[in-house]
């Protein structure tokens, strides 16, 4: 599997997993995560062809169900994206960390492709379960445009991401499995399923699949199996989605050059309006901007958008994971709803504190 580390914004973080299309030995899946994929699966063509439904009461519980998915924390379907943790996985990454902690590699032999996915890996060394494991280099790769986020904050924001949230889906899921039995008195009411018992099933295993995601992202922290790499085309992407006020004229135009994409970062990090023609005309710099200037500009002032709605289509296209779109779309939308709420807060706060100035003058 790897992961995509996404700045949304200048505090906002959302991560991705992209699994790999030849699963390895050790990521194949238990009989309840098949189980649980085939219900997902299940699941989701019968909600798509509700809502394709003439049916009023079948449209009117997708359109509330629907709202409902909008609210759930971006956070949440970032950490469901990384698979469940297998015995059989664990097994291998700990021999992986082993053999580094012992002063070796992780990878034994190498494949014939420094960059190959672990997919094509799996290829190479013949894909099957009798392919010596060892000769994989089992650390987990996470890309991010090292413009938008400094290198060395990447395991930091991991580790928060990995745990700051796992208390609250273990209790939720909990919580979940209580109030299944309540909902009971439902199915007595016939014609309409039982909605509240279905939708404590499906928070349910919301809940387990953050959670397992979390534990499988902390595991691999604390073995030292993350492998951060900047992806240069990330920065491109980004920058091209600042510079550009629409997804056609973005998808029109060429790509800016890593000189352009530094210029329109170090713009976009202190606030200021980036000019669509003239956006790397003021770069005189290398193309990388120091990293302790980096979090200087993210940790000061206002909350700033770094990867806009529109943009999301693009960017899933441009590194090939289309599935990507819907998860960026929602995390900005919520983020980007967050910020106005808090401008909102702050001009009502601000709104006060001049009316009672007045009042006391």
């Amino acid at each position: 599997m790897r992961l995509y580390l996404l700045p949304l914004s200048t505090r906002a973080r959302l991560i991705y997993c992209a699994r790999a299309h030849a699963a390895l030995p050790g990521d194949q899946q238990t009989l309840l995560a098949r189980n649980l994929t085939w219900l997902t699966s299940k699941a989701n063509t019968t909600w798509a062809s509700w809502e394709a439904s003439e049916t009023r009461w079948k449209v009117a519980v997708t359109g509330w169900g629907n709202r409902v998915l909008a609210r759930i924390p971006y956070q949440e379907w970032g950490l469901k994206t990384i698979p469940p943790l297998s015995g059989k996985r664990r097994a291998l990454l700990l021999e992986a960390a082993r053999r580094m902690a012992a002063g070796g590699s992780p990878v034994a032999t190498r494949g014939k492709s420094e960059g190959a996915t672990e997919g094509q890996k799996a290829e190479e060394t013949g894909g099957g379960a009798t392919a010596d494991m060892a000769s994989v280099d089992r650390r987990v790769e996470v890309l991010f445009p090292r413009l938008f986020l400094p290198e060395q904050s990447v395991l930091d924001v991991l580790r928060r991401l990995a745990t700051e949230r796992q208390d609250m889906h273990r209790s939720r899921l909990i919580w979940s499995f209580l109030g299944m039995p309540l909902t009971a008195p439902f199915m007595l009411v016939p014609i309409i399923p039982n909605i509240p018992f279905f939708y404590l099933v499906f928070r349910a295993y919301s809940h387990w699949k953050a959670l397992a995601g979390s534990r499988h992202l902390e595991f691999l922290l604390n073995n030292s199996l993350i492998k951060p790499v900047p992806m240069p085309l990330l920065d491109s992407i980004f920058a091209s989605g600042l510079a550009h006020s629409d997804r056609k004229t973005a998808r029109d135009a060429p790509l800016p050059t890593a000189e352009e994409s530094a210029a329109i970062a170090r713009k976009a990090l202190r606030g200021s309006r980036i000019d669509e023609k003239g956006a790397g005309s003021s770069s005189n710099r290398s193309s990388s901007v120091a990293s302790s200037e980096l979090e200087t500009e993210q940790d000061a002032g206002e909350e700033i958008i770094l990867l806009r709605r529109w943009n999301g289509k693009l960017l899933a296209e441009r590194v090939g994971l289309p599935e990507m779109e819907v998860e960026i779309e929602r995390a900005v939308e919520q983020v980007e709803k967050k910020i106005e709420d808090e401008r909102k807060d702050g001009e009502q706060k601000e709104k006060e504190r001049k009316d009672e100035k007045k009042e006391g003058g």
